[in-house]
């Protein structure tokens, strides 16, 4: 007899009484929003939204490596029910191998842009001016991204101060500024050190540097490893 079922018999047919077995689980789907449970607001979910909007799109690892010690297993958990509440939005990009890399990028309404707007302490319209496009969601990005993570999980650990770094959406408006022609010169990320200062400019796996007049620049000794030297 099945414990906490009591089983009769109305002729041949077995009838269950009391609670009946329970329905197989249904797995959610990683494309389509279910509702959250017991979903509770955390200080790290503010720096994690702006740390996407900022970056413009963060894997799943790369967030790990950043707010969760490595933690893909925690990050995963924390994102899904920041996805499910409707903070963040999610693109997959095959990997060759095994399930789609889950790329995360903020979702487009009110509530997010005060909140990022409210950790940044920018004006909304700031916030708004310089969302990330989803047409500069291409390999090319994604590889300049992953280098910026790494150069910024090195400086963690070398006790550097990365006091700025700016995608194309910023360095954009910057050469404008500076009555630059965008044109003749389009960076890819332009960076701010402790005193030092640098714009990073190439594609791909092939990224040069540009250091500024009169200041010290970072030298990447391996594209995408996180290691750096300081020269000068």
């Amino acid at each position: 007899m099945e414990q906490g079922v009591q089983i009769q018999r109305e002729g041949n047919r077995p009838v269950h009484r009391g609670n009946p077995p329970s329905p197989p689980s249904k797995r959610r789907s990683r494309f389509e929003r279910t509702k959250p449970n017991n979903f509770w607001w955390q200080d790290r979910d503010e720096e994690i939204i702006a740390a996407v909007y900022l970056h413009g799109v963060l894997s799943t690892k790369q967030i790990a490596n950043l707010f969760f010690g490595g933690s893909v297993s925690a990050a995963t958990k924390r994102l899904r029910k920041l996805f499910d509440a409707g903070w963040l939005q999610r693109a997959f990009r095959p990997n060759g191998v095994g399930a789609p890399e889950a790329l995360y990028l903020v979702e487009r309404r009110q509530e997010t842009v005060h909140c990022i707007a409210d950790r940044l302490g920018w004006a909304e319209e700031r916030v708004r001016r310089y969302w990330f496009p989803t047409q500069m969601l291409t390999d090319h990005f994604l590889e300049v991204n992953a280098f910026r993570v790494a150069i910024e999980i090195s400086c963690r650990r070398n006790g550097v101060l990365l006091e700025l770094w700016e995608d194309e959406r910023f360095c954009v408006d910057r050469i404008r500024d500076d009555g630059g022609k965008v044109k003749v010169f389009a960076p890819d990320a332009s960076l701010n050190g402790t005193g030092e200062r640098n714009r990073w400019a190439g594609s791909g796996r092939r990224l040069k540097t540009t250091p500024l007049t009169g200041e010290r620049a970072f030298t990447p000794t391996a594209t995408g490893s996180g290691a750096f030297a300081s020269s000068g």
